[in-house]
């Protein structure tokens, strides 16, 4: 769609003393699909998980649509 960007963002989690998922850091902006993939499968496994996700944005009007996840490892908390 004319006027949409597509943001693709990624975050790590870890587990609190009552084994809650809990974001690592706050979620980190991808140049694209493939880095955030990569950096999930890489967090995934030093995390309790990892998980990314693709959100298209209206700039124009200040919109921003629902989270697709598009890669997801180990247990994830609420991200979005």
């Amino acid at each position: 769609m004319p006027g949409t960007n597509d943001i693709v963002m990624f975050v790590a989690f870890d587990r609190n003393a009552r084994g809650e998922t809990i974001p690592a850091f706050t979620p980190r902006q991808a140049t694209d699909e493939a880095e955030a993939v990569n950096a999930v499968e890489i967090l995934g496994a030093r995390h309790a998980g990892a998980v990314a996700w693709r959100r298209e944005s209206l700039p124009a009007i200040g919109e921003i649509g629902e989270p697709r996840i598009i890669a997801k490892r180990g247990a994830v908390g609420d991200f979005g």
